[in-house]
């Protein structure tokens, strides 16, 4: 991640580990979102009592963290995810 993204990171007191969990869950579930302008990849992932967002893209040795915030919510699964039915106990 680029200084300006590492400075929010640590301002917002956002976990290296808690990214990674964000990253590992979007990639074993599939539950993660292209954004159409960018290519990037957004997933989020429920650490606690927040939820916890990362805006990345692979790269060859791993992945560039755009962009990474956390709010206090609680997301109530679909049983749809991308047209196909999933499983909402995550």
């Amino acid at each position: 991640m680029n200084e300006d993204v590492r400075n929010k990171v640590n301002k917002l007191k956002i976990l290296e580990e808690d990214i990674c969990a964000v990253i590992s869950n979007a990639l074993s579930t599939g539950r993660k979102t292209v954004d159409q302008q960018t290519g990037h990849f957004i997933a989020y992932k429920e650490i606690g009592h927040i939820t916890c967002w990362v805006e990345f893209s692979p790269m060859e040795n791993g992945y560039e963290i755009h962009n990474a915030y956390t709010h206090r919510m609680k997301i109530e699964l679909e049983a749809v995810w991308n047209g196909k039915k999933t499983d909402t106990d995550m």
